[in-house]
């Protein structure tokens, strides 16, 4: 390649304006050095969702990142960050990416990273598997339940299916996502806790869950969810 061709190529890569500006990074990401790859993997995630919006790019990117993320021989920190990256190229379709991840790689930045963009991603379609996470207690019940707050009322029928706590500090955690997405059949779930041998103990807790309940369907009454998600996979 002569010299006026290797410019280009430096021009496409740097100035996102290009028309071949995610093209050329994407192939840099895929065969560049470790360094060059590192450029590449920063240009592609530190973009704005606007610049993210043509169908034409996100088939090119998002799969690409995909295949970054399922490399063992990449960093873990560096994989987290294409993480992220995926999230907003791939929107709502990272989903099922995201929460596969989160199986296999129980802690970590990767899976960090993803609870982070199902945060932001608010897909109802993740809610049943960020109910086992959270029903199972172990070390990213957290972050799941922070989560399915996020997702909010579309989140409902999902968590009513939560297998019922055996002591009140599982409760505890039940009790306030439903005050965060429930609705009508929640305050029913919430009445059946009165029964439980711990109900004492969660018995604030419930008041609260369901005054501010009350005070969602006494308003406007309508949160929806809008997965900005494309076929990209």
């Amino acid at each position: 390649m002569n010299g006026s061709g290797h410019d280009d190529d430096r021009e496409a890569l740097k100035d996102s304006s290009h028309p071949d500006y995610f093209k050329k990074n994407v192939e840099q990401l895929q065969i560049g050095t470790r360094n060059k790859q590192n450029e590449a993997l920063l240009r592609l995630c530190s973009i704005t969702a606007d610049q993210a919006s043509s169908v034409e790019d996100r088939k090119i990117v998002a799969p690409a990142l995909k295949a970054y993320i399922e490399s063992d021989r990449n960093n873990v920190y560096d994989r987290a960050n294409a993480v992220k990256g995926l999230a907003l190229w791939g929107g709502t379709f990272s989903t099922p990416i995201l929460l596969g991840l989160i199986e296999k790689i129980e802690h970590g930045p990767i899976p960090r990273a993803c609870f982070e963009s199902l945060k932001k991603l608010k897909d109802p379609n993740s809610a049943d598997a960020l109910v086992k996470i959270m029903a199972d207690d172990g070390i990213n019940s957290d972050e799941a339940i922070e989560c399915l707050k996020a997702i909010g009322p579309a989140a409902e029928e999902a968590v009513l299916k939560a297998p019922k706590p055996d002591d009140f500090i599982a409760a505890k955690d039940l009790i306030g996502v439903l005050a965060e997405v429930g609705g009508k059949k929640s305050l029913l779930k919430l009445s059946s806790f009165r029964r439980e041998s711990y109900h004492r103990m969660v018995e604030r807790d419930i008041e609260s869950a369901k005054a501010k309940i009350q005070r969602r369907l006494e308003g406007s009454g309508s949160n929806s969810s809008d997965p900005n998600g494309i076929p990209i996979f």
